[in-house]
């Protein structure tokens, strides 16, 4: 069997933490009008060049059009009133939705096309109702939009370019080594209503970094804001905890905004919008890169909106007594081989980075090439607003089996494996009144 098949085969089997998922149902494609986008963003000769830090400029999603053959942006205009895999307010259906985050590792000057393969058959075949991208590379992205599963998997998508406008000096350069990366949502249009909208707002960075930005997505149906979500790729450096903070803080603040109902007129536009008093619900979600699991407590313990860890929720409703016992002696043997103060058993097992690739392949402008240890840790999360609306009826890992076929010296046991993380999935259910 050829090595891009086996690849393909092999991208989406993982054995652990996979309880029973739903995936969602493909919707069907829109017709465009000649507005070009939701929310049209404001021209640019009414707009500064770069917003500040807690401001969030609108961007835009776009989608496959099977009839232009090509991809387009979602036209506002086109959406229906009510989402169409959403149920309507008076119905007594109990949606659940998929979450995934996703680090890719695309922009890495060691990246290969065997890999592209896996992530993009991953991607495709996820089922999930939102996707988070982290490290999104250019190549990358082309290479996605240009597989045919992906283009028939039903999502609209949103661009770097965007992205890498608001986050400001420094985003051409991935740190010190590969291409300039993405943070890139993709959401199902069957969950995109009239209102909708997604937005960039740029992040404090780091002196020795790229610039940094987040992506916010805001779900209407009925006129109502139903959903929120915000996602990015934090400061990777050990050293910038309190930087990390500060972007925590930044993306808390677009949640934690009041919520906007539209109205049901064809021409909704953003000076139709009316503030009202309910709340969506909220999820942050994406690679945090948290040096310890301290850091994490400045999201649960925000006093506007005090995110719950969804692995938590998911580990009280289904905590049995040999995961506990399993878990138990895998925190024990981590605190054994080092753990550091702040280092908890949530934030340790199970891990979602350091485990398939142990080792940090030197950059190429460095003389030494020893490689060195990286320490495991779980760092790809997704929380969500506390409520006895939402339960969280799944959580596992994906992308953790070696390509076939494949090699890499600095990967587990010499295996390749799609990335250097493994992606975070998670199921909710709203017990709530769309």
């Amino acid at each position: 069997m050829p090595k891009a098949t086996n690849a393909l085969k092999h991208a989406a089997k993982h054995t652990r933490w996979t309880p029973t998922t739903r995936p969602v149902a493909h919707s069907h494609a829109h017709s465009p009008s000649q507005s070009s986008s939701v929310r049209t963003p404001t021209p640019r000769s009414a707009a500064r060049s770069q917003p500040g830090r807690d401001e969030w400029a609108l961007s835009w999603l776009q989608r496959w059009d099977k009839g232009k053959a090509k991809w387009i942006r979602v036209d506002e205009g086109a959406l229906p009133v009510d989402a169409p895999l959403l149920p309507p307010r008076s119905s007594h259906t109990h949606p659940r939705l998929s979450f995934m985050t996703y680090n890719t590792f695309s922009s890495s000057p060691t990246h290969t096309r065997a890999q592209s393969l896996a992530l993009a058959s991953l991607i495709s075949d996820s089922g999930c109702a939102f996707i988070a991208l982290e490290e999104v590379s250019a190549p990358f992205y082309r290479f996605l939009l240009a597989q045919p599963s992906f283009r028939d998997s039903g999502y609209a998508v949103s661009t770097p370019e965007k992205y890498w406008h608001i986050s400001g000096r420094g985003s051409p350069n991935r740190g010190k080594e590969g291409a300039r990366e993405a943070c890139v949502v993709l959401v199902k249009e069957g969950l995109l209503g009239r209102g909708s909208e997604v937005r960039v707002g740029r992040l404090g960075r780091g002196r020795d970094e790229g610039g940094k930005a987040a992506v916010g997505v805001r779900v209407f149906s009925g006129g109502r804001e139903v959903l929120r979500l915000a996602t990015s790729h934090f400061s990777s450096l050990p050293f910038n905890a309190s930087l990390r903070t500060r972007q925590f803080r930044t993306c808390l603040s677009f949640l934690s905004q009041r919520s906007a109902s539209s109205t049901s007129s064809d021409a909704t536009s953003s000076s139709s919008m009316r503030e009202v008093a309910a709340k969506p619900v909220c999820v942050l979600l994406g690679d945090f890169n948290a040096s310890n699991g301290a850091e994490f407590d400045s999201l649960t313990s925000d006093s506007s909106l005090a995110l719950v860890d969804a692995f938590d929720l998911f580990s009280a409703r289904s905590h049995s007594s040999s995961r506990s016992k399993e878990s138990k002696k895998r925190a024990r043997s981590q605190r054994e081989d080092g753990a550091g103060a702040g280092d908890s058993d949530s934030f340790r097992a199970p891990p979602t980075f350091g485990h398939l690739y142990p080792w940090i392949r030197p950059p190429s402008t460095l003389k030494t090439r020893t490689p060195k240890p990286r320490k495991v840790r779980r760092i790809d999360r997704v929380y969500i607003s506390p409520s006895s609306e939402v339960n969280v009826r799944g959580y596992e890992h994906r992308g953790g089996e070696p390509l076939e076929g494949e090699t890499d010296g600095c990967g587990r046991d010499g295996g390749m494996f799609a990335s250097d993380h493994e992606a975070v999935v998670v199921e909710v259910e709203f017990v709530v009144k769309w």
